[in-house]
């Protein structure tokens, strides 16, 4: 047990792992019972000595817990676009968005699916910033350039 400077008290184990140490919260005391918290630290050391981190473990499972209770499409498609998005691959996330939206609307054609959930997710990824070039709009300009361009590629003999 933990003891907090304003009195708060929680169930929590030390452990290491990967030559680091973590912390495992169980819970708050008095909701959760001793006899709670020694299960949970008895599964959590099960699974220490298996070769796997306790705390991994109830992030995975917080993640899938958290995923199920929405349950929805678009919330299942955000994961892995935010996961290429945090690549830095932002045209490949949206792309992937584009991709999966002409699935879902093929689905609709068909009657399998009710709606396009993609379509949710409009404002939900980063777009890639335009990059405006300059040009030259001068015939007499071009020309110059033109004639240098084709002087590189076919050189007079």
């Amino acid at each position: 047990m933990e003891v907090m400077p304003n009195g708060s008290k929680y169930w929590r184990m030390k452990y290491r792992f990967g030559g680091k140490e973590k912390r495992l919260a169980f819970g708050v005391y008095p909701l959760v019972s001793l006899a709670l918290a020694r299960e949970k630290a008895r599964f959590a050391k099960l699974e220490l000595i298996d070769g796997k981190d306790p705390g991994e473990i109830k992030k995975q499972e917080k993640l899938i817990r958290r995923i199920a209770s929405s349950n929805t499409f678009s919330a299942k498609l955000l994961v892995p676009l935010r996961q290429i998005e945090n690549d830095g691959q932002h045209e490949t996330a949206n792309r992937a968005k584009r991709a999966a939206g002409q699935v879902m609307r093929y689905a609709v054609g068909l009657g399998l699916a009710d709606r396009d959930p993609s379509q949710d997710l409009k404002d939900a990824l980063v777009t890639a910033r335009a990059n405006h070039r300059a040009a030259v709009t001068d015939p007499k300009e071009l020309r110059k350039i033109l004639l240098v361009l084709i002087a590189i590629v076919a050189p007079r003999k």
